[in-house]
């Protein structure tokens, strides 16, 4: 499904991006974050990241010779101990996002 591909492809976004990596290292979890999952290696809980598919459009084509367009709205939520600290990660977050949209889908 579209949903699981989207979902795979933000996790993998986040955790190989240099600017999100430096926040969350592999703190990144689909919906929500299980007990224990968020520790980092210094033992850190803080930040992490969990992310979900919001809603999904798809929209035929009348030309059957062309794959349907789908619409994903995608939810990132960021937790971190200082709103500021969450404002930044989010900031990286949203940054790695982006560009990586307009790379890997022509935006």
């Amino acid at each position: 499904m579209i949903e699981e591909q989207i979902e795979g492809w933000v996790h993998w976004q986040l955790v190989s991006s240099p600017r999100t990596a430096a926040w969350f290292g592999f703190r990144v979890t689909p919906i929500v974050a299980t007990q224990g999952t968020t520790r980092g290696p210094d033992g850190s809980i803080l930040p992490f990241c969990a992310y979900k598919v919001i809603s999904t459009e798809v929209r035929p084509y009348l030309d059957l010779s062309v794959p349907e367009a789908a619409t994903v709205q995608v939810s990132v939520e960021i937790y971190a101990e200082t709103y500021d600290a969450a404002k930044a990660a989010a900031a990286a977050a949203r940054a790695v996002l982006h560009r990586a949209t307009g790379r890997a889908f022509g935006n």
